[in-house]
């Protein structure tokens, strides 16, 4: 009788969320195998932090890993017996939400990437080239992408031909994304201290929402996930 594909070891996941995320352990302050989990994992659930009804949530759709981006208050939460855990916390914002994160430059149509760092040389974002465009159309297709957005300032030239995004929002990193040519800005949350950069520059920026990324990045991954493997249950709490 023919067999189906195989489900995931429990240290299959933890290796491919390792490539794809790409940790680096002198920065990054939680990244990989969080609880020793069960040889193969059927059911895959992702959250961004622990909560009174995940153990429910968990024992209830028979999870047997979780995928966590800020497992800090877990102990406070009692979860069913062998359930393993994975956890990436700061280098998931890096890498899925607003910094260097090819996926999100795909989904908004960016190309020709190049990195956008900080002072201590970290990258934390990136700037790609779009179609010439209108502002209006990046700003719908930010909010399409993200489900919303919390603040959105047009910039003072209306033709858009390059989008820098960053997970980082100062006045340096905002004059270096106007250097390379970005007519938008996209972060996380607006900083105040980098508005002098933005009227002098003459930048749009488009602020997601720190939590609207974070689930833009959870559903990236489960999608990876599913991709990996087929016969895997991935499941959004």
């Amino acid at each position: 009788m023919r067999m189906g594909p195989a489900v995931p070891l429990f240290e299959d996941i933890a290796r491919f969320l390792d490539e794809v995320l790409a940790p680096q352990p002198d920065i990054d302050d939680v990244a990989g195998i969080y609880i020793a989990g069960p040889r193969m994992v059927c059911h895959m659930g992702l959250a961004l932090a622990p909560s009174p009804g995940l153990a429910g949530w968990v024992r209830e759709r028979e999870i047997d890993a979780l995928f966590l981006h800020r497992p800090w208050l877990l102990s406070r939460y009692i979860l069913p017996k062998g359930v393993g855990v994975l956890a990436y916390h700061s280098v998931f914002d890096r890498r899925l939400t607003v910094g260097y994160n090819p996926h999100l430059a795909a989904a908004l149509g960016m190309g020709a990437l190049t990195p956008l760092r900080w002072s201590n040389d970290l990258v934390v974002g990136m700037v790609g080239t779009v179609l010439p465009q209108s502002w209006d159309s990046v700003r719908i297709r930010v909010e399409e992408a993200f489900r919303g957005v919390e603040h959105a300032l047009p910039p003072r030239h209306a033709r858009v031909e390059r989008i820098a995004v960053a997970g980082v929002m100062t006045e340096a990193l905002v004059r270096a994304a106007s250097a390379a040519g970005a007519g938008v800005y996209v972060t996380g949350q607006l900083r105040p201290p980098a508005q002098p950069a933005v009227e002098q520059t003459g930048i749009g920026v488009i602020a997601t929402g720190h939590t609207r990324a974070e689930h833009w990045g959870l559903r990236c991954l489960a999608q990876l996930l599913r991709e990996r493997w087929e016969p895997l249950q991935v499941l959004l709490s």
